[in-house]
């Protein structure tokens, strides 16, 4: 399995593929300006390669360079 992307932004992995809709939704809200303005600056990452991984697999996948305090997870 492939290390996780090193981005400029913050990631939201997906890893829970049965429900699209939810994807859909979340990334939906996060690529569109809140009513404020607001425009959350983050990289999605829909890859099946990452189903099923639970938190700390996903954090084994964090490339050493990575320079953010968080990794957002899409699970169940």
């Amino acid at each position: 399995m492939n290390q996780l992307p090193c981005t400029l932004e913050p990631l939201v992995v997906r890893t829970e593929f049965s429900t699209d809709g939810a994807w859909d939704a979340l990334r939906e809200a996060l690529c569109s300006p809140s009513k404020d303005g607001f425009l959350p600056n983050v990289a999605l990452v829909d890859d099946r390669q990452y189903e099923g991984l639970t938190p700390g697999q996903v954090f084994d996948l964090v490339p050493a360079e990575y320079q953010h305090p968080l990794v957002v997870l899409r699970t169940l």
